[in-house]
């Protein structure tokens, strides 16, 4: 409903039958467009926007543009509940809601745990910790577990998830509360099966044969859906980068496009991932495992012999054999060892290539940071136990082997985006990064000069780059201030510069298995590979309209998926941080403003954010030591005092 409704903000060509009745409505209202003529469109002085009731007022979000200043409501429908989404007049004064399109008349289902106060049973609340009455006698309620994790919707108990004590239990929580499904539809998985487990590469003649490439995955050690692979060929200068074809089953409107397009993304947590497609798919079918036929895009890029940049790139649809799946870890040990032993690196040693591909990524990478930038980064991964208790943290920095691949994933990036631009006049599906705004970059300066540095004069790249010369010592640090100084990252239908990697177009094709919006790419530019006629034009219109309809919720669901994976992660320093009270640690200030902000900087609980109690005025990238006062399991908060 949501996707038809955008798609009605920007014009689509005809309505689909299940949306007939929606549409009338809207039409009763006199909200459609009468002098649009390429089909249907709504009138310039209506929105349709989402509801968002905060204690603070109702405030309406345009479902077409959110990244627009969301308006405040100043007289609320007694029928308008959080969330719903609303036919909005704006061409008034104030914003008014001329019709409710979608509410649940019902209650939603709540997510609860049971606690005993004052001899009686209630429920708080896991979303807001706020105190329920339930509708349950107290004699059934007893004969739950303590603690007990369960969802209702008005008089009937939907889930039992398990007990608060029992760490297992917030995985469940995670999802709930940020409205992941955890299941596929029987229809989805039924069709993923249908496929079958192998590839027939008899059924694909049209296919390029590239069987006879020794193609090669690099990914982390627990890895088990291989999007991509590469072959450098050394002698004619060519690098072949190829992705799984996941959209050869994974077409438009079918019960698997409908999961994928519901989750957008792939769901990671430290011992779990929640895929965007079965397992039938990501793990199986569509992952480049080695040994096994495999469909695959692949493009073929020839670099210059002597400068190493691009001079022409081909997008092929093939088939692929993967001669190994290899880790960073084992690519990494090979790349430092200078004998190249094959006893020392039996899985790596066929292919040597990969040293000399090694170099020439390098130089790719520093022609790339001519014009983007290069920032600190690293990776707190949260190691669990068996009982799902958290055991310890790594912090993981990109070595050798991650900037090879990340290289080569660029130039298939850039040149699918370029193949997108140069054909459709910019339209598509785009990966765009604004450049900061000039009080961003103001703020962003004046406390760079207060901590000591002179801000050279010159162009915005040149200023930050600099800069990071000079705070080699603190570069983390810098480094961390200069990112929050920048906008957010986001998905558009037009191709406008990624301000952080310095391309003027770019996309994301290299990751379709955990990505919806690769598989997106991957249609366009299969239709631009084939002879453009009647037909390809108006599958290429029909993709397109669905394209610019589904890219706000892709950024929504974006947002979505980080908030899930933050929220697992922060359970599981609570429950720690709750074993733990009285504990010393270092912190580093994040916000020294009410409520202060703080991350954790030693011991265990690496990166655990905090809240901080001081009696004294605290600077922001100071560190200071702290005891555990409190932690909340329910809430995954953790309180610390400063002790010096």
């Amino acid at each position: 409903m949501k996707e038809f409704l955008i798609s009605l903000c920007f014009g689509i060509r005809e309505i689909p039958k299940k949306h007939l009745a929606l549409f009338e409505q809207i039409k009763s209202c006199g909200a459609i467009d009468k002098s649009y003529s390429k089909g249907f469109r709504l009138a310039k002085q209506f929105i349709i926007a989402q509801a968002h009731i905060t204690n603070h007022g109702v405030f309406l979000t345009n479902i077409a543009y959110p990244k627009q200043k969301d308006m405040r409501l100043k007289h609320r429908s007694k029928y308008l509940r959080d969330q719903d989404l609303a036919l909005v007049l704006v061409a008034t004064k104030y914003p008014k809601i001329i019709k409710i399109l979608s509410s649940d008349k019902h209650n939603h289902p709540r997510l609860i745990y049971l606690e005993k106060k004052k001899g009686k049973i209630i429920g708080i609340s896991l979303k807001n910790q706020d105190t329920i009455t339930l509708p349950f006698s107290q004699k059934s309620l007893l004969e739950l577990p303590k603690y007990c994790v369960l969802s209702y919707d008005k008089d009937r108990i939907l889930d039992i998830f398990g007990s608060l004590l029992d760490p297992q239990v917030d995985e469940a929580i995670s999802l709930y509360l940020g409205g992941r499904e955890s299941h596929f539809s029987k229809d989805a998985l039924n069709l993923a099966q249908s496929f079958g487990e192998e590839v027939d590469s008899s059924l694909y003649p049209h296919r390029r044969d590239l069987r006879g490439l020794d193609f090669v995955s690099i990914d982390p050690n627990d890895a088990k859906d291989f999007d991509d692979v590469i072959f450098w060929d050394q002698q004619n200068s060519t690098l072949y980068i190829g992705i799984a074809d996941v959209s050869e089953y994974v077409t438009p409107n079918t019960a698997l496009d409908l999961e994928a397009k519901n989750r957008c993304f792939s769901l990671y947590f430290p011992h779990i991932c929640h895929p965007m497609l079965p397992s039938a798919l990501s793990e199986n079918l569509c992952s480049l495992k080695k040994n096994q036929t495999k469909l695959a895009m692949v493009w073929e890029i020839t670099l210059h012999k002597r400068t190493k940049l691009p001079l022409r790139a081909k997008l092929f649809e093939a088939l692929i054999t993967p001669k190994q799946n290899l880790s960073y870890e084992e690519v990494d040990l090979f790349l430092q060892d200078s004998k190249n032993s094959k006893k020392n690196h039996p899985k790596v040693y066929p292919f040597a290539w990969l040293k000399n591909l090694a170099l020439v990524t390098q130089r790719l990478k520093s022609h790339r940071l001519k014009f983007g930038f290069d920032f600190y980064s690293e990776e707190i991964k949260q190691h669990l136990d068996s009982s799902q208790m958290l055991s310890h943290i790594t912090i993981q920095t990109p070595t050798l082997a991650h900037s090879l691949i990340e290289e080569c994933m660029l130039l298939a990036n850039i040149s699918s985006a370029q193949m997108l631009r140069d054909n459709l006049n910019s339209e598509g599906i785009y990966r765009v990064h604004n450049e900061p705004t000039k009080d961003r970059i103001h703020a962003l300066f004046v406390r760079l000069s207060e901590l000591g540095f002179t801000i050279p004069k010159g162009k915005l790249h040149a200023q930050i780059q600099a800069i990071q010369a000079l705070a080699k010592p603190t570069a983390k640090e810098i480094d961390k201030l200069i990112i929050k100084a920048q906008q957010e990252a986001h998905y558009a239908y037009h191709a406008e510069k990624h301000f952080g990697l310095g391309f003027d177009a770019y996309t994301h094709f290299t990751s379709p298995i955990r990505r919806y919006s690769d598989i997106l790419a991957h249609r366009l530019l299969k239709l631009l590979l084939q002879t453009s006629n009647a037909k390809t034009q108006k599958q290429l219109h029909f993709v397109l309209e669905s394209i610019q309809a589904i890219i706000p919720i892709l950024n929504e669901k974006e947002r979505q998926i980080a908030k899930i994976e933050m929220d697992f992660k922060d359970r599981k320093y609570a429950r720690l941080a709750y074993a733990n009270k009285g504990l010393i640690v270092e912190i580093s200030i994040i916000d020294e403003r009410y409520p202060i902000l703080a991350t954790i900087t030693s011991e265990i609980l690496f990166g655990a954010r905090v809240y901080v109690e001081s009696s004294t005025e605290l600077e922001v990238n100071q560190t200071y030591k702290a005891s555990i006062i409190d932690a909340n399991i329910a809430s995954g908060k953790i309180w610390t005092q400063i002790i010096s």
